[in-house]
């Protein structure tokens, strides 16, 4: 890419760079330098929170990290999202995705990358007693990311696991994307690196109890006030899986806060004036 930096960057043209987590977080060391051209010349680059911005200066030190300015990339789905979620129950968004009613539908990842760590949290899972396996169904929604053979590693591990569940491949998008993330109860977020990802704030507008890695830090959560349960280490999930599942009302009664949540993940015109 750097090498085109030239036929952009005429006289009167700036450059701006837009970085998403993985763009960032995820790039090998040979990656990051072979952009750095592109990043000298940049007037502005553009983050979601501060984790980007301290992850930025840590690739390309803190005279660089100075030209890092905040803006959200929005999704036009966010508000529509919100309206469908205050008039549907989810009972009735379960039994649309076949999901039975009577049990807790556990969320694993948000797609198909080995990043979301699928068999790591599978083998964890399949540790649970009986009973509480009894009383999940787990939901593996792969819609892209994955190849044929990891994904046939997921449905062999699920199948192992001792616990019922389905691995959905369909792209899902409007009131159907809606229904599904609200027939979630439990979302876990384990994966390596993250950002912010518009698909863990989805779930905590639709209710989920979200269970993420204390390696994910997300400032813009905080700062709302939202509520997610944190585990330190892969292996505390079992523990933290069957305490939820004890006392689920409880657990469900908190996620009440994140009502509004979603308002973060929407486009602002003011954000964006002082970037373009």
């Amino acid at each position: 890419m750097s090498f085109a930096i030239p036929f952009f960057a005429r006289k009167n043209n700036k450059i701006v760079l837009c970085y998403y987590g993985s763009d960032l977080l995820r790039i090998s060391d040979k990656t990051a330098k072979l952009l750095r051209t592109l990043v000298n010349r940049a007037e502005h680059i553009v983050v979601e929170n501060t984790n980007m911005k301290a992850a930025f200066a840590e690739r390309y030190g803190s005279a660089m990290a100075a030209k890092v300015v905040f803006a959200h990339y929005g999704i036009k789905h966010a508000t529509s999202m919100q309206e469908y979620l205050c008039g549907h129950a989810k009972a009735n968004d379960k039994e649309l995705f076949s999901i039975p009613k009577n049990k807790i539908c556990v969320l694993v990842g948000y797609n198909g990358s080995v990043g979301q760590r699928h068999l790591d949290i599978l083998k964890e899972l399949s540790v649970l007693p009986v009973e509480t396996k009894n009383q999940l169904f787990i939901l593996l929604h792969c819609s892209y990311g994955g190849t044929p053979e990891y994904i046939s590693e997921i449905e062999t591990a699920l199948e192992k696991s001792g616990i019922s569940g389905m691995l959905l491949q369909e792209y899902l998008i409007g009131d159907k994307l809606a229904a599904f993330r609200n027939s979630v109860d439990i979302m876990l977020n384990l994966q390596v690196t993250d950002c912010m990802s518009a698909s863990v704030i989805e779930c905590m507008e639709a209710g989920a109890v979200v269970i993420k890695g204390d390696w994910l830090v997300y400032p813009d959560i905080c700062q709302f006030g939202g509520y997610l349960e944190s585990i330190g280490d892969m292996e505390d999930l079992p523990k933290m899986i069957c305490g939820i599942v004890e006392n689920y009302r409880n657990y469900s009664k908190r996620c009440e806060i994140n009502r509004g949540i979603i308002q973060m993940l929407c486009w602002s015109y003011q954000e964006w004036e002082k970037v373009l």
